[in-house]
């Protein structure tokens, strides 16, 4: 028998035994991480780290062997699935779709300090970054590590022929007989400075080019607005690779889940050389503001086994990327010093005009303070003026036909708001208006749904900030009666918290400004920020 259907009759017996065995749905970083562990992308990493191996890294950026290596990869789960696995215990590790990727064996489980964690990765706790934000509030609370049984790589549809396992970069390499090669993980938009720069870098030191653009799931989750997604940057690198000397460059995408939003940390410096090498790579390029002092970058390159270049300054006078994607949005015409004119298509496909781009617009407030009114009234405006298809998601409609099932406890109100968010983003994406109605009193839940938003769009957060004592002198419906008398539980601003926004796009208050008033101001500010066309004057937005 053949080692290989040997090996296929082992993988057919363990995708058995796995329909027996706990079974835990991987996380876009997860699927990220397995994916590289199992593809030798993470060497020396075998598995995900072990307690021991956890807090040397935090401590001293390396394995409790003493490997150099500065982030840890680890496997968070729930308390609740905790409870049922034991040292011993199997686990069947799984993508979205129920494909089962690898079996675990645990050795150890431990709840990690997350605080400290934040503090070592991140030299803060500072939840207005998104990668501190993710790991204290999205992190399960519970590590898992243990030996892990390769049964499947995860599957892909899209640019197949650019997602090449560490071993296949390394033999392709080898055959086109590249002894020195430069990982040049370009970021941002492409354009012809950074790539020439990036030539001039490769020159430098008579390497060859590895282009490897990261494409890691949950890195997606945290795009800014205006960045690429990995569609159209991976487009725009075909096009661009084009235009390198003969055989001076590959391309190869890179399945890596980033963790640190800030560009130039040592740690992730570090970490992403170390993944180079494993593609076979003897240069790293630097981003060009990286901070890292010289001394450090070169004591740690010789424990690599890899050099660092320095990315050159551009030769021609370059758009900075804030000011190209202004351009874009604003529809004007990309010089052709700038941009390729393949690439120069391909962006502005991506970046339309704001007169063509969708938005949402998001009130919050409490019960009674006039979003509903002002949200009827400016579908109306926005439904007369006919720039684009307009969507009202109120608050009580979508309690009626969304989230009928759902009660009034926070985890059950961010859920509402979270489809609430889900469907905005779709409008959004695909051209529309969302004017979202909710009350939507917690914080966190509306920089999600802001987040999730703004990746495609425009994002209005509108805080209806009409006080209390104001809506429950209205209060046409008797609820806040009800709530004092104990009728009516968990009410928003009596007996459950509204957290007021702290950087809302527009603050109005309907005491004192009435809908048409309202309706104008807001108008006037899309129409200042180009997703509506220029009015003479207020008067235009009379209603």
């Amino acid at each position: 028998m053949s080692r290989a259907t040997r090996g296929n009759e082992q993988r057919a017996a363990a995708k058995n035994d796995a329909q027996q065995l706990p079974q835990w749905d991987l996380s876009g970083r997860q699927l990220c991480d397995l994916e590289l562990l199992m593809a030798g992308a993470f060497a020396p990493l075998k598995n995900f780290l072990g307690e021991e191996d956890y807090a040397s890294v935090l401590e001293r950026m390396q394995l409790a062997d003493g490997a150099l290596w500065p982030v840890p990869i680890t496997l968070d789960i729930t308390r609740e699935f905790a409870r049922n696995l034991h040292t011993g215990a199997r686990i069947a590790l799984r993508d979205a779709e129920g494909l089962l990727l690898a079996i675990l064996t645990v050795h150890e489980m431990w709840e990690p300090d997350r605080g400290a964690e934040a503090r070592a990765l991140y030299g803060s706790q500072d939840r207005s970054l998104a990668s501190v934000r993710h790991l204290l509030d999205h992190t399960n609370p519970i590590y898992v590590a243990g030996e892990l049984e390769a049964i499947a790589p995860p599957t892909h549809y899209d640019f197949q022929h650019l997602r090449l396992s560490p071993a296949q970069v390394r033999a392709a390499l080898t055959q086109a007989g590249w002894q020195r090669v430069l990982a040049a993980p370009l970021a941002g938009l492409p354009t012809i400075a950074d790539v020439e720069a990036t030539m001039q870098a490769a020159h430098s030191v008579q390497a060859h080019v590895l282009i490897q653009p990261i494409v890691g799931q949950s890195a997606l989750r945290y795009l800014a607005p205006g960045d690429l997604d990995h569609y159209a940057r991976l487009r725009c690198y075909e096009h661009v690779i084009k235009h390198w000397p003969q055989h001076g460059a590959m391309l190869a995408l890179l399945p890596l889940s980033v963790r640190d939003a800030r560009a130039g940390q040592l740690r992730e410096v570090l970490w992403r050389a170390l993944v180079h090498k494993n593609y076979g790579c003897t240069h790293v390029l630097l981003p060009r503001e990286h901070g890292i002092d010289a001394a450090s970058l070169a004591t740690h390159a010789r424990r690599i086994g890899i050099e660092f270049v320095e990315m050159p300054k551009p030769i021609k006078t370059a758009l900075s990327q804030a000011e190209l994607r202004a351009r874009l949005e604003r529809g004007e015409r990309i010089a052709p010093s700038i941009l390729y004119p393949e690439v120069a298509q391909e962006l502005h496909k991506r970046y339309r005009p704001k007169l063509q781009r969708g938005f949402t617009l998001f009130f919050t407030g409490l019960s009674g303070s006039g979003k509903s009114t002002i949200a009827r009234a400016l579908l109306a405006k926005l439904m007369e003026l006919g720039t684009r298809a307009v969507t009202l998601l109120d608050g009580d409609l979508v309690r009626k036909h969304l989230s009928s099932e759902l009660g009034f406890s926070r985890e059950h109100r961010n859920i509402n708001i979270q489809r609430i968010g889900y469907v905005a983003s779709e409008i959004t994406k695909h051209g529309g208006i969302a004017i979202c109605a909710p009350i939507a009193p917690y914080t966190e839940m509306r920089r999600a749904v802001r987040a999730m938003i703004s990746e495609y769009g425009g994002f209005y957060e509108i805080y209806v900030s009409t006080p209390l004592e104001i809506c429950e002198a209205r209060d046409r419906k008797g609820l806040y009666a009800k709530a004092r008398a104990g009728i009516v539980k968990e009410f928003t601003g009596v007996s459950d918290p509204y957290e007021v926004p702290q950087h809302a796009e527009l603050v109005i208050d309907t005491q004192h400004t009435p809908a048409s008033e309202a309706v104008a101001l807001i108008l006037e500010r899309l129409q200042a920020d180009g997703y509506l066309p220029a009015a003479e004057s207020m008067a235009d937005y009379s209603i």
